[in-house]
């Protein structure tokens, strides 16, 4: 599947990834967040080239470790900071990480879910978030994640670390029809990639320095869009709802909404889906028509 769409890469300077996904961030908050005394200090003790920190003898715990408590010890300062500097600026998003993979997860609930106990479109028009531990099927759990970092200090790691970035993007994907993309960032030890997954391309910048003054500003920007964004803004899809249907036969199942929308309400129709897909293997595949 990477071999696949490894073509389908679009590859460009990080400032024209920045504008093309983020939203226009006044040069105001970009200085105070990126002179913040206490985002120096943190950055100070994530690796560079020039070995700010032994990796030969690193400090107690993992180090890979001190890079993930370092990036989420700058996100929750970033998300201190930028709301007194610019009051549109509301936390959409925590990060979380686990083993080699930093996760940026929805404060609250990002999928709709209606129940609908007679299977049809009709059913519920009040719409019932559900906590993502909730429900008969393992697709909640995954619901939350709207974004997916990978971090490896061997620099001969880059290409197997944006590899398993592509595998965990394409199985979000496919897992979640609520989703149209999903935003991603490697890093291997000190040179960053943004990354943008969604079905017709997948685009991913250069490779930058985080520690370099211009670096630093991009990691900063692209904190903010995880930690500010509207939902819509980082891939989940407004149109399609989660529908828990019942059934007397036995537990509750899962289905999906399609809402298509007219200037005319009269004319918008909801279609909902019922089975199993009749074909899965489109959906595989990031770069498809997702057809079930």
């Amino acid at each position: 599947m990477w071999e696949d769409s490894v073509p389908h890469f679009i590859e460009c300077q990080p400032d024209a990834w920045l504008a093309k996904y983020v939203r226009k961030i006044g040069e105001e908050l970009l200085e105070n967040v990126a002179t913040n005394a206490v985002i120096n200090r943190v950055m100070e003790l994530l690796p560079n080239g020039e070995s700010r920190v032994d990796l030969l003898n690193p400090p107690e715990g993992d180090m890979e470790n001190v890079v993930h408590n370092g990036l989420v010890d700058i996100f929750d300062e970033i998300c201190c900071v930028a709301p007194k500097i610019d009051s549109s600026f509301n936390q959409s998003t925590v990060l979380e990480f686990t083993g080699s993979t930093i996760y940026a997860k929805a404060k609250g609930n990002v999928v709709k879910t209606i129940e609908d106990k007679f299977r049809h479109t009709a059913a519920a028009k009040e719409v019932v978030p559900l906590s993502q531990e909730e429900g008969p099927d393992k697709l909640r759990s995954t619901s939350g994640i709207i974004a997916i970092g990978k971090v490896k200090l061997e620099e001969d790691a880059a290409t197997e670390n944006d590899r398993k970035l592509f595998e965990n993007a394409a199985e979000l994907i496919y897992n979640d029809p609520c989703r149209r993309f999903i935003f991603g960032f490697t890093i291997q030890p000190d040179q960053m990639r943004l990354w943008h997954f969604n079905r017709s391309y997948i685009c991913r910048s250069q490779r930058f320095n985080i520690h370099d003054k211009t670096g630093r500003r991009y990691l900063i920007a692209f904190l903010l869009l995880l930690g500010f964004a509207k939902h819509e803004e980082l891939g989940i899809d407004p149109t399609v709802t989660r529908v828990e249907v019942h059934s007397e036969s036995g537990p509750p199942v899962i289905a999906y909404r399609y809402d298509v929308e007219d200037q005319d309400d009269a004319n918008s129709k909801s279609y909902l889906t019922e089975g199993p897909p009749i074909s899965e293997s489109a959906a595989y595949h990031i770069c498809s028509r997702a057809t079930r």
